[in-house]
């Protein structure tokens, strides 16, 4: 696309977004710091997603819903005992168990490169003024009806994994704030995810990624810098990212990306077909929004969110599923309802065109 079709504020962040990519390629190599660090467990990443067998686990436990079983159901012994020693370091007292669980798969319970991740963590969110987390009643409801980003608890590839999905020419950094979305995110990764199995965390997830409309309005290099430090100091195991529908400006978003993130990761970017994806993930199990038949959708995902929202306030989490339940069944018997009598209006228009002919 040349510069004559653009608007000013697409020409405004294309500018922004080469002059901060130039200035971070020059930085890069003299700041940035390969870990070489030996992990001191034996074989610790070799237990992690397996059975006391050695089998691959792919999902010990299977959740359809915000669950409400007990950690410990969740987990095998070598998990529970790397828990155990994680939670006797002065750290872990300022967490929960399911966000320690989560920090601990995704270092591949190595204890230190855990400490290490929650100390950087404690640290991001006192710097960034997050000494208090926020709640689902903090977050943009502007943001959140934009539905750019979703996760539906349960739904898993076929190996497994976590599926995220996002949508981000739904998202226009213009018209929200950055604190708007921060805070998002960090309540997502805080809070929220963690009403998810465990397994989700132990098998890692996949980003599917719908890039079609994308373009420099949706580019703001300032905001991507937030939101690359965000996600680096929240644990999550990202097993790959796929790229479907790529923009004209595909090239200059991975080289953005190759700045912020670790090789493995860019490795781990795709650009693939819709099909290509199928066969990664159960057509099934794929959102419908993404051409699946799974009716896990970011309007049921914002209907999951109002839901935490409400465990948050304290109510219980077996009442909350309960009456999710009863609206599904209300809903769907609605929707019968509805059939039946638009088939019964078809029959009876018939049935009189029949006999006035």
């Amino acid at each position: 696309m040349s510069d004559e079709n653009l608007t000013e504020e697409e020409i405004r962040n294309k500018e922004s977004f080469e002059r901060d990519l130039a200035e971070l390629e020059q930085e890069t190599p003299k700041t940035k710091k390969e870990s070489k660090k030996k992990k001191e467990t034996q074989s610790a990443e070799n237990q992690v997603g397996k059975n006391p067998t050695g089998r691959h686990e792919k999902q010990k436990i299977r959740f359809g819903k915000l669950i409400a079983q007990p950690l410990e159901d969740q987990l095998f012994d070598v998990e529970k005992k790397a828990l155990e020693e994680l939670k006797k370091r002065p750290i872990a007292k300022h967490y929960e168990d399911r966000f320690l669980m989560a920090t601990l798969f995704s270092r591949k319970l190595d204890i230190e490169r855990s400490e290490e991740l929650l100390n950087n963590n404690k640290k991001f969110l006192s710097e960034n003024g997050y000494e208090t987390l926020p709640k689902y009643s903090d977050i943009s409801k502007k943001l959140l009806d934009t539905r750019y980003s979703w996760w539906i608890p349960g739904s898993r590839s076929k190996e497994g994994n976590g599926l995220i999905y996002a949508k981000f020419a739904r998202l226009v950094p213009s018209e929200h704030t950055h604190k708007e979305i921060v805070d998002w995110m960090v309540w997502i990764h805080s809070k929220a995810m963690y009403y998810e199995g465990m397994d989700f965390f132990r098998n890692g997830a996949i980003f599917i990624e719908d890039l079609s409309g994308v373009g420099w309005k949706h580019f703001d290099s300032g905001l991507q810098k937030k939101i690359m430090k965000t996600m680096q100091n929240f644990p999550l195991r990202m097993k790959a990212i796929y790229i479907v529908n790529p923009p004209l400006i595909i090239s200059a978003l991975l080289r953005f990306a190759k700045v912020f993130m670790k090789k493995k990761l860019v490795d781990r970017i795709d650009v693939v077909s819709l099909d290509k994806v199928k066969e990664i993930i159960d057509i099934n199990e794929l959102s419908v929004e993404f051409g699946g038949k799974f009716e896990g959708s970011s309007d049921v995902f914002l209907d999951t969110l109002a839901k935490i929202g409400r465990l948050e306030n304290g109510e219980d989490i077996n009442v909350v599923l309960e009456n999710g339940e009863k609206k599904k069944r209300k809903d769907k018997k609605d929707k019968k309802d509805k059939k039946d009598k638009k088939d019964r209006k078809e029959k009876r228009e018939k049935r009189e065109k029949k006999e006035n002919s």
